[in-house]
C-alpha cells in the first residue's frame, strides 16, 4: 500500500469520504423496484416553475393518493407531507446547487415530493419499529399542525421539522419494501430511536447497537461552504437503517469482527488483507438498501457533498466512489495499491457494487436478487472474507433459485481479483 504521505488524500471530498459513516454500524411488482424511472425526465419534471405535477410510479404506502412530485405540495390538501425524494439535489435535476446550501436556504421549489404519512402511533413520528425526535437541546419534536398535516417550510425550519419527517417517511418506506418485497425485516417491533438532527455528530451518521438508535448528524462542507443535515439525504437514513437490518439478522452481530486498525488513520477500521471482512461487507450491503429505493440515481452523499456523483475519494488517480456506477471496475487490490490503507468503506464499495450489477442486471428478477441479499446476512460468519460470502451467496442461490444467479455472481467476484470458496 502506498504511505499517506504519498498519496493526495486530504483533501476535502477524500477526508470527508474517510469521516462519512466512519465506525457507522456501533459507536458500541419488479419493476417498481427501482421506485422510480426519471430517464427522461425534463426541468418541468424537476419543478421549474411548471404548475403542472408529475406522478411517479410507486408501490403504494396505503394512502389514497400515491405519491407526486407536485410544486404545490404546501398547498394540496390531497397530501399531509411535503419533502424531498431521496434528498433536495434530486429535484436540482441531480446537479450541485450555486451556491451550497444551508440551514436558512429557501428549498420550497425542491421541497415538493408529496406524501401521505402512514403507520403513525398517537399521532406521533413513531410506530413499533421506530421512533423519531431530535436529542439536540433546545429543538423540538415535530407534532402536527393544527390541520393535521405535517407541512413544515424548510426555509423557516428552526426546529428542524423536516428533517424528522423526512427521516420518518423514508424508514418506514425502507421497513414496508422489504417486507413487502422479500419478506423479511429482521428488526421489527425493535422500537429504534433515530435521533433526526444532533450537532454533536459532525460530518457522520452511525447506527450504535449499544443504543438501538440511529443518529443523524451534520455535515459541514469544507470545499463548496454550506452545511447540510444529513436527514435530507434519504439514502444516509436508509444506509443507517441498513445496519441495523444487518445487526439483527446477522448471527454474530460482531460488526467489527475480523478487522485490525488502519495504520496512521486515527483508529479507522480496516480489512486485514484484500479479500475483504465483514465490517467493509457490513458497510457495502448498508448501501446497498439505498440502491433498493433509489435505483434511479444510487449515489450516496450527492447533498451532503454538493456533487453529481456522490462521496468519493481520489486515491492518487484512482476514484473509489460511493456511486456503484462508478465503481464499475473497481478491485479490492486497487484500493490496497493505491490508497493509503485498506479502510472498510472503501472496500464496502467493491462488496456493493458486486450487488448492484446483478441487481440492475435487465436479465435478473429484481425481487429474487433482494431476497437472496437479506437471506445471505444471517449466514455471513464472524471471520469471513469477500470469497467465503461468494461461496454462500452461491449456496443461497443453488438452494432458493436453482443456481439462477451464480453464473452472474462468480463472474462479478472473480474479475475482482476474489474466488469464491465454498
Amino acid at each position: 500500500m502506498k504511505s499517506v504521505r504519498n498519496v493526495f488524500f486530504g483533501f476535502a471530498l477524500g477526508l470527508l469520504s474517510l469521516l462519512l459513516f466512519q465506525n457507522c454500524t456501533d459507536q458500541d411488482h419488479v419493476g417498481k423496484m427501482l421506485r422510480t424511472d426519471f430517464s427522461s425526465r425534463t426541468p418541468t419534471d424537476q419543478n421549474d416553475g411548471n404548475t403542472s405535477t408529475t406522478t411517479i410510479t410507486l408501490p403504494p404506502v396505503g394512502s389514497e393518493a400515491d405519491p407526486i412530485i407536485d410544486p404545490n405540495c404546501l398547498t394540496n390538501d390531497d397530501y399531509n407531507a411535503c419533502i424531498f425524494f431521496k434528498n433536495p439535489q434530486f429535484h436540482n435535476a441531480d446537479n450541485p446547487f450555486n451556491p451550497a446550501t444551508n440551514y436558512s436556504t429557501d428549498l420550497t421549489e425542491h421541497q415538493v415530493y408529496a406524501v401521505n404519512l402512514k403507520g403513525l402511533t398517537n399521532n406521533k413520528l413513531q410506530n413499533s419499529n421506530f421512533r423519531v425526535t431530535s436529542l439536540q437541546t433546545g429543538i423540538e419534536e415535530a407534532k402536527p399542525n393544527p390541520d393535521g398535516t405535517w407541512k413544515f417550510d424548510y426555509a423557516n425550519d428552526s426546529n428542524h421539522k423536516v428533517a424528522q419527517v423526512m427521516t420518518y417517511y423514508w424508514i418506514f418506506e425502507q421497513i414496508q419494501w422489504m417486507k413487502e418485497n422479500v419478506g423479511t425485516w429482521y428488526p421489527e417491533n425493535k422500537n429504534i430511536l433515530a435521533d433526526s438532527y444532533n450537532e454533536s455528530v459532525q460530518n457522520n451518521a452511525y447506527f450504535s447497537s449499544s443504543d438501538n438508535m440511529i443518529r443523524l448528524g451534520v455535515f459541514t462542507r469544507s470545499g463548496p461552504g454550506g452545511r447540510s443535515e444529513a436527514a435530507l439525504s434519504a439514502e444516509v437514513t436508509v444506509h443507517e437503517m441498513g445496519h441495523a437490518n444487518w445487526y439483527y439478522g446477522n448471527r454474530t452481530r460482531n460488526n467489527f469482527a475480523n478487522t485490525v486498525v488502519c495504520p496512521e488513520s486515527n483508529n479507522t477500521p480496516c480489512c486485514p488483507d484484500d479479500r475483504g471482512c465483514v465490517s467493509a461487507a457490513n458497510e457495502g450491503q448498508a448501501d446497498v438498501h439505498a440502491f433498493f429505493l433509489f435505483g434511479e440515481s444510487p449515489s450516496i452523499g450527492n447533498f451532503i457533498d454538493n456533487n453529481v456523483g456522490g462521496l468519493e475519494t481520489n486515491c492518487g488517480g484512482l476514484v473509489v466512489s460511493r456511486n456503484p456506477e462508478v465503481n464499475f471496475n473497481l478491485t479490492t487490490a486497487a484500493i490496497t495499491n493505491n490508497c493509503p490503507f485498506r479502510e472498510i468503506h472503501w472496500y464496502g464499495s467493491v462488496y456493493a457494487a458486486i450487488w448492484w450489477e446483478i441487481y440492475k442486471d435487465p436479465t435478473s428478477d429484481k425481487i429474487e436478487v433482494a431476497k437472496l441479499f437479506n437471506e445471505t446476512i444471517p449466514v455471513i460468519g464472524p471471520q469471513d472474507t469477500f470469497e467465503e460470502m461468494a461461496g454462500r451467496i452461491l449456496n443461497l442461490d443453488a438452494q432458493f433459485f436453482a443456481g439462477k444467479y451464480s453464473s452472474k455472481f462468480d463472474t462479478e467476484f472473480r474479475r475482482r481479483g476474489l474466488i469464491p470458496i465454498f
